[in-house]
C-alpha cells in the first residue's frame, strides 16, 4: 500500500485484494464492486471521485487515475517541496475543551458552561489545536473562511510572528489548511490575503492540499501607486493577493449581478421598403436592401434597440451571433454590403424578432440588434481578478473603535467578499481574526462567525471591538447596512 497516495491508502486498508498500486489500477478499469464500495465508504474520495447524477453516484475514472498518479488539480502534478514538507503533526478531532467561556451580549456578560449551535464564537488558542478542537463541532459547516495570516515580510514591528523561514511558514500554513479544508462545506471557499513575499510559494503548495482546488486570485490594491513609503524599498509595493481555492473541483465563481442600464439603447431600425422572403436556419425570414431600411439614432430609452458587433465570444457563446454565423454570414457576399435581414421568433425582448445587418463596405463584422431583455431587469458578470481597496485602506485606522497597525483590513472589503460566497445565515471562519475585521463584518451582515486569535491582544483588541459591534457602534460598513447593534457571541478559551 505503501506506492498508494495517502487518501487512497487509508480507504483500501484492510482490503487484501489490493495490494499496490497496480492492482488497484486494474481494479478500477473493471469498475471493482469491492473498490467502488471502499471508495464511496470514504466521504471524501466519495465528493472527489464520483459525481451524483439524479441521485446516483457516477464514478469519475479521469479523477482517479489523476488520484493515482499523484494528480490533484490543474497544477498537473507539481509539488512544492521544501525541506520538513513531509512532517505532520498529528491532529484530528481533539479531546480539548474551550474553558472560561463568556456569553456576550449588548447588555450584559455572564458565565456558561459551553457555546450552543449556532452561537458566534470568538476563541483565545493556538489555531491548530483550536480547529481541531471544533472539527466535530463544524466539520462540513462552514461555507467561507477567511484569513489573513503573518505574510511572513520579516517585519518585528508588528504585534505577531511574522520572521519565520520560508520552510517554517509554508509548514505553518498548509498544516492549518489541511485541517480548515475538513470545516468547508462541499460549496465552500477558503481565501487567504498575502502579499508578493510570499504569495507564489503558498498557491503551488495549497494546489497539493488534498481538499482543496485553485479558483482564481484577486489582485487587490491596497496602497495609492503615488504613496512614499521606506526610501530604500526596490519598488511600491501596492498590490496584495487574494487565493481563492474551493472545496469542490467543479466550483464555479458566483457572478456580479448589475441593474441594466439604458444608455445603450439608443437606436431606432425604419424600414421603408417591402424586402424579400428567404428562409434561413428554417425561419422564414424577410432581406432589406441597404436602400430598404435606415438606421435612426435617438435618445436612450426602453423601447430602442442596442448594436452588438458580431465578433470574439459573440460569435460563439450568444444564440444571436450563432445564428448569424451559422446562417447569415455565409450569404454576405449574395445579400450584399449591409444588408438588413429580419429573423422571426429570436431573442427575450418581447419584439417577435430580431435584426440583423451584413458589413457595410470597409468593414468585416456583421451586426445584430437587441431590445431590452424581458426576462431579468439585471444584468449578470464576471467579477474582474482586480480589485481596487486602497482608499479603504487608507480610512482604516479608525474603524472598529481600536488600534491595530499594519494590521487591519477595511470592513468593505470583507462585506464584498463575504456577499459574493454566503448568504445570511451561513458559517464563516476567521482563525488568524487580529483585530476582529471578519467577525465584525459576518456579525453586521447576518452571518454566524467563528474567529481564532492566539495573542493576548484577543483580548484588548479583539473582544474590545466585537463588544462594540453588539452595542452599535458605527464605523466602518455600519451606515451602508443599516446596522444598530444586537446579537451576542461566546467567548472562550482552549483548555
Amino acid at each position: 500500500m505503501r506506492q498508494l497516495p495517502t487518501p487512497l491508502r487509508k480507504a483500501l486498508s484492510g482490503h487484501g485484494a489490493f495490494p499496490d498500486a497496480a492492482a488497484v489500477r486494474r481494479a478500477a478499469e473493471r469498475l471493482d464492486p469491492e473498490l467502488l464500495r471502499a471508495l464511496l465508504a470514504s466521504p471524501g474520495l466519495r465528493r472527489r471521485l464520483f459525481t451524483d447524477v439524479d441521485g446516483v453516484a457516477v464514478f469519475d475514472r479521469a479523477a482517479f487515475t489523476a488520484l493515482l498518479d499523484g494528480v490533484t488539480g490543474p497544477n498537473d502534478g507539481v509539488r512544492l517541496i521544501w525541506p520538513d514538507a513531509g512532517a505532520r503533526p498529528s491532529v484530528g478531532a481533539t479531546t480539548a475543551r474551550l474553558a472560561n467561556a463568556r456569553r456576550h451580549t449588548a447588555d450584559r456578560v455572564e458565565t456558561v458552561r459551553h457555546a450552543d449551535d449556532g452561537d458566534n464564537l470568538l476563541v483565545k488558542g493556538e489555531n491548530l489545536k483550536v480547529l481541531g478542537s471544533l472539527l466535530p463541532l463544524l466539520h462540513g459547516g462552514v461555507r467561507l473562511i477567511y484569513i489573513d495570516p503573518p505574510y511572513n515580510t520579516g517585519n518585528s514591528a508588528l504585534p505577531y510572528e511574522d520572521r519565520l523561514t520560508r520552510p517554517e511558514w509554508l509548514t505553518f500554513m498548509r498544516d492549518r489548511a489541511e485541517v480548515a479544508a475538513q470545516l468547508l462545506t462541499s460549496d465552500g471557499v477558503l481565501l487567504i490575503q498575502c502579499s508578493s513575499h510570499q504569495a507564489a510559494h503558498l498557491e503551488v503548495m495549497l494546489e497539493g492540499v488534498d481538499q482543496l482546488h485553485k479558483v482564481m486570485v484577486f489582485h487587490t490594491l491596497v496602497r495609492h501607486p503615488d504613496r512614499a513609503l521606506t526610501a530604500g524599498k526596490q519598488f511600491n509595493d501596492v498590490v496584495e493577493q487574494i487565493l481563492v481555492f474551493a472545496r469542490d473541483r467543479h466550483f464555479r465563481m458566483p457572478r456580479r449581478t448589475r441593474p441594466r442600464r439604458l444608455d445603450d439603447y439608443r437606436w431606432q431600425i425604419e424600414v421603408t421598403g417591402p424586402g424579400r422572403p428567404m428562409q434561413l436556419g428554417g425561419r422564414a425570414c424577410t432581406v432589406f436592401p441597404g436602400g430598404e431600411w435606415t438606421r435612426r439614432a435617438a435618445e436612450p430609452g426602453a423601447d430602442n434597440l442596442r448594436s452588438h458587433s458580431i465578433r470574439g465570444s459573440l460569435r460563439e457563446k450568444n444564440s444571436s451571433g450563432r445564428f448569424y454565423v451559422a446562417h447569415i454570414e455565409p450569404l454576405a457576399a449574395q445579400l450584399g454590403p449591409g444588408t438588413l435581414v429580419r429573423v422571426p421568433d429570436i431573442g427575450d425582448d418581447g419584439l417577435g424578432h430580431r435584426f440583423f445587418h451584413t458589413p457595410r463596405t470597409g468593414t468585416k463584422n456583421g451586426t445584430y440588434f437587441q431590445g431590452v431583455p424581458q426576462s431579468t431587469a439585471a444584468t449578470t458578470l464576471p467579477h474582474p481578478n482586480f480589485l481596487d481597496f486602497h482608499g479603504e485602506f487608507n480610512r482604516v485606522a479608525a474603524e472598529g473603535g481600536v488600534d491595530f497597525r499594519n494590521g487591519k483590513k477595511p470592513e468593505a472589503l470583507l462585506k464584498f467578499l463575504l456577499e459574493i460566497f454566503t448568504e445570511p445565515g451561513d458559517t464563516v471562519l476567521d482563525y488568524h481574526l487580529g483585530s476582529g475585521t471578519t467577525a465584525a463584518v459576518a456579525h453586521k451582515l447576518g452571518r454566524r462567525w467563528v474567529g481564532i486569535e492566539k495573542m493576548d491582544f484577543i483580548e484588548t483588541v479583539t473582544l474590545r471591538r466585537l463588544c462594540g459591534v453588539l452595542a452599535g457602534e458605527q464605523s466602518g460598513i455600519s451606515g451602508e447596512v443599516g446596522w444598530a447593534g444586537g446579537g451576542g457571541f461566546v467567548y472562550a478559551e482552549l483548555n
